[in-house]
């Protein structure tokens, strides 16, 4: 999985055709929620690995209310 920055240098994982944000980091996995978590109010988070350079997914809560960007990636990019 690949980690990008926002305009405000926060990282960032694009997947599945949505983007995440760290949510919490806790003692063995980092919580990552849906940037459309407030706006379309979807609560689908990621749960990976502490190591941001080399991220590994290791489940996925809730399921998705929202249409996913399969293009997210490259729109995030330009």
């Amino acid at each position: 999985m690949e980690v990008i920055q926002n305009n405000n240098k926060q990282p960032q994982i694009p997947y599945g055709g949505c983007l995440y944000n760290i949510q919490k980091e806790c003692k063995t996995i980092i919580h990552w929620k849906c940037t459309k978590s407030s706006s379309m109010k979807c609560f689908c988070i990621l749960n990976t690995n502490l190591n941001i350079d080399s991220v590994i997914l290791f489940f996925i809560e809730h399921d998705y209310v929202h249409e996913m960007n399969e293009n997210i990636l490259s729109a995030v990019k330009i």
